[in-house]
Formats: C-alpha cells, sequence, structure tokens
C-alpha cells in the first residue's frame, strides 16, 4: 500500500516531547486542515490535533524501569508494523529520544523506503560516539534543531 502524502506520525517518550511536538502539530494542521497526523505521544499533542495510537509519554523511564521498558517497547514496535500495514505514512517526525526513537525510524526505513524521516530536536550528539552520527545519518532525512 503506497504512502499517503496527508498522513504524518509524531513520536515522542518523554513529557518535554510531548510539550515540544505539541505546537508543531497545532501549526500543521492550521497550515493544512486535512492533514492526518498520528502520533505515539501524550496528551499534548492529542490536544494539538494529533490521533494518539498509544500514550507514551506519561511515564519517563528510568534506570532501573529501563529493562522492563525495553520489553514494552518490543511490543510496542510489533504494533506499530501492524498499524503502517494499514496507515501508510509520508513521514515520521520523531521527537527526541533517540533510544526510543531509532528503532522506530529503522522499522519505518524497512517497511517503506520512501518515507522521509525529519527528527524534531536534535539528540545530543555531542555527548556521544561519533559512530552515533553516523547512525543518526542513516535513519533521518532531515534534523530540526530548536
Amino acid at each position: 500500500m503506497p504512502a499517503n502524502p496527508q498522513r504524518l506520525l509524531f513520536t515522542a517518550f518523554e513529557p518535554s516531547g510531548d510539550l515540544v511536538a505539541a505546537p508543531v502539530i497545532e501549526a500543521l494542521r492550521q497550515m493544512r486542515p486535512t492533514i492526518e497526523i498520528w502520533a505515539l505521544g501524550g496528551h499534548h499533542m492529542q490536544a494539538a490535533g494529533a490521533h494518539l495510537i498509544e500514550t507514551t509519554t506519561d511515564h519517563p523511564v528510568m534506570l532501573g524501569g529501563a529493562v522492563w521498558a525495553a520489553f514494552g517497547h518490543v511490543r510496542r514496535l510489533m504494533r506499530l508494523k501492524r498499524w503502517l500495514r494499514h496507515h501508510p505514512v509520508c513521514g515520521v517526525v520523531p521527537v527526541d529520544s533517540p533510544a526510543a526513537n531509532w528503532s522506530i525510524c529503522r522499522l519505518v526505513r524497512r517497511h517503506e523506503a520512501s518515507t522521509r524521516i525529519i527528527h524534531l530536536v536534535a539528540p545530543q550528539l555531542w555527548a556521544w560516539g561519533k559512530w552515533r552520527l553516523g547512525r543518526l545519518r542513516r535513519l533521518s532525512d532531515r534534523v530540526l534543531c530548536v
């Protein structure tokens, strides 16, 4: 099924990502009222006009919960893969949080290579190994810095 040129997917996994994405979603909805915006995100994104696939910003993950969150994220990826089969998107907008978003970017690249991936809020590359910059280049078409 070809990508819908009027459907975007936003993904955020932290409360700050929910807050950053919401005004962007609201502006897109004002500029293009017919665009469908779906999200793995939070209530701010939903209030701005996104249809929530799943709430992902209510409980940020800290050290001890990371293992359980990883298992949950694998299940989330399987659900998202099924969702994408029936709801092709023209673009994905991951917000911050590379730990959760990069696996989604890989899934999208494998599912539909022509889907554009535009990161909103550049991940903190300065604190990482140089190899991670290569990963960001492979998994992104654009990076929007704040």
